[in-house]
């Protein structure tokens, strides 16, 4: 179809730079067609621990299947999205892999046990209500800041460092940060559903069965809005709720505590 060509992008592993990436283009070229594509994202290899290429017959392969039995689709796939820049090569480590699931995973899977526990109750938080509080700004201007670096950054098809701010987000600043000092605040449990919405539908291209699991707990004896995460469209970045000085403001608190604690720990206190 006319409207498909030429692609918006293709992705294969770095192989293939003379197989399919040229055949395609020497083919639509000798058609005078043009070039037939508009991106080409290129992937290393897969490496094993000790940064060999992994091969059948020297059986240092890695069993895909088993990774994903134990860690999941989702834990492998974030796995290599966040770690293996395009173009690079990646030795595989289960205990890094290990790592992205006790890390990433347990803890984004941490803020919404968090939720379950104590906000089911909580007045619903929407577009459209009132923030008070200086930490709730704060975590919504960071909310609509990833939302456009991350929306700018697969326009770019850079998705590595786009999931690296997704992380960023989930640990520094929603879990080790917000959270933190809004535990006791009942009127943010439903700013932290809010909130955890809108990530799954953010890491849904990334991550798609555990932002559906995400979606559908939040959604549990709620009626409206329980449709999977992956008919909803991409979110929108709010301007109102951005707010750069804030977010500096806060840089220079959390940096104060951190040498806070550092002299804390150097004097034994």
């Amino acid at each position: 179809l006319k409207e498909q060509f030429p692609a918006d992008f293709i992705v294969e592993a770095i192989d293939q730079t003379r197989g399919w990436f040229y055949t395609l283009l020497a083919i639509s070229t000798l058609l005078d067609k043009g070039a037939p594509y508009k991106n080409v994202m290129v992937l290393g290899h897969t490496l094993d621990e000790k940064g060999q290429k992994m091969s059948k017959s020297k059986g240092n392969f890695v069993p895909v299947m088993e990774l994903m039995d134990k860690y999941g689709a989702d834990t492998l796939r974030w796995y290599f999205l966040s770690s293996m820049a395009m173009g690079e090569s990646k030795s595989v480590i289960p205990k890094e892999i290990e790592d992205k699931q006790k890390g990433f995973f347990g803890t984004l899977d941490n803020c919404v046990r968090f939720y379950e526990l104590y906000g089911r109750d909580a007045e619903a938080f929407t577009h459209n209500s009132k923030i008070n509080h200086l930490l709730d700004k704060w975590i919504l201007s960071k909310l609509n800041g990833l939302t456009k670096e991350i929306t700018d950054s697969l326009d770019k098809y850079e998705p590595t460092s786009a999931a690296r701010a997704i992380e960023k987000f989930v640990v520094e600043d929603l879990s080790n940060w917000w959270l933190r000092r809004s535990r006791k605040m009942k009127e943010a449990l439903g700013l932290l559903r809010f909130v955890l919405l809108e990530l799954a539908k953010i890491i849904a291209p990334f991550i798609p069965f555990t932002a559906e699991e995400i979606h559908a707990r939040l959604h549990k004896g709620v009626k409206i809005g329980t449709e999977s995460v992956h008919l909803h469209d991409w979110p929108k970045i709010e301007k109102k709720w951005l707010d750069e000085k804030l977010e500096k403001q806060m840089d220079e608190v959390r940096g104060l505590i951190a040498e806070g604690l550092v002299q804390r720990k150097a004097n034994q206190l």
